[in-house]
């Protein structure tokens, strides 16, 4: 999804982090069921 409004940098790595917490947790969760079966 691109856009014309200038992004600042703060909100890219604020995005950019919670992004990656996301998948932290998904890839946890997938971890756990294969452990758990």
């Amino acid at each position: 999804m691109e856009t014309n409004k200038p992004v600042k940098n703060e909100e890219i790595n604020i995005i950019k982090r919670a992004v990656v917490e996301q998948i932290e947790e998904l890839y946890n969760k997938l971890i756990l069921k294969k452990k758990a079966s």
